[in-house]
């Protein structure tokens, strides 16, 4: 569950890392 949780945290930070960067783009 532990190691479930950390990969969750690093997935919504590379995703959110990744939306950044398509918004940046898209302008």
């Amino acid at each position: 569950m532990k190691k479930y949780t950390i990969r969750g945290k690093l997935f919504a930070v590379i995703g959110k890392n990744i939306n950044n960067r398509m918004a940046v783009f898209s302008w």
